[in-house]
């Protein structure tokens, strides 16, 4: 947001380095809770710390995939702030393809880290992607 409404700071080399940033330390925290989840050993599922978990494989393949999407953000410099009256941040860098991975992953991690709330998984993985 600062970005969009402080003149001048998205000319800021930076000041540009925040939206990829602040990606990669969200995508770096799931990845670090599906490694955790498989290092409870709750194969057959459990409660921990109140919340249903359930370890297997997949919670190893969505944390080195989520690695994988930290790895390929792309270039921060490409950045920059629409003329118009919205002042939309545009990443014309960030392609498609890129996007449609890392929504797959985010409803993954959703679906994988939430055990115990199958009600909020679909509607939760639809409102992250």
């Amino acid at each position: 947001m600062a970005i969009r409404f402080i003149p001048g700071l998205d000319k800021k080399n930076w000041a540009l380095c925040f939206p990829p940033l602040i990606l990669a330390i969200n995508i770096l925290e799931a990845c670090i809770r599906d490694f955790q989840c498989y290092s409870y050993g709750a194969w057959n599922g459990a409660y921990i710390d109140n919340l249903g978990v359930m370890s297997g494989p997949w919670n190893i393949m969505n944390g080195i995939a989520g690695l994988l999407n930290i790895i390929t953000i792309s270039a921060r410099l490409g950045i920059f702030i629409s003329k118009d009256r919205t002042k939309d941040m545009i990443w014309p860098d960030m392609i498609w393809p890129w996007i449609i991975a890392y929504d797959l992953w985010n409803f993954a991690y959703t679906y994988n880290c939430i055990a115990d709330h199958s009600f909020y998984r679909l509607p939760c993985g639809l409102c992250l992607s």
